[in-house]
């Protein structure tokens, strides 16, 4: 029952929405990891998926070592699909829609080499400062 759902979602994006075959695979790969998750817990139908189970998914698959920015693209696809089964009726709630995705780390600009700068210069024929 719950791959059912999938399939049909991902009918909805390449049909409906026409999303792009690499942003399809995507969401292939992020539900496959969501509903395999969940028939390990025993459930069959999205109506039986709450908040817990979708917090306990996305802290295994943080054990697992994905990065930050892997676990917010899971938690979009999610949010996402949990989206369209409110839409169809299949639940009443979002189990994801409370659920904050993880902080980025923001990196530093790289300093320049200066005799990178240097040269850049002299190609330009600049005076150096």
């Amino acid at each position: 029952m719950l791959t059912l759902e999938k399939d049909n979602f991902l009918s909805y994006l390449k049909n409906i929405k026409q999303y792009s075959a690499h942003t399809l695979k995507g969401y292939d790969r992020d539900l496959g990891k969501l509903v395999e998750y969940l028939s390990e817990q025993h459930k069959t139908a999205w109506k039986e998926v709450k908040e817990h189970d979708v917090r306990t998914f996305i802290n295994a698959e943080r054990r697992r070592g994905l990065s930050p920015r892997s676990i917010q693209r899971l938690l979009s696809s999610c949010r996402t699909y949990f989206e369209f089964l409110l839409s169809e009726g299949l639940i009443k709630l979002s189990p994801a829609q409370n659920i904050s995705s993880p902080k980025l780390s923001q990196l530093l600009p790289k300093a320049m080499d200066t005799g990178l700068l240097f040269k850049d210069f002299l190609i330009l024929n600049l005076k150096v400062p």
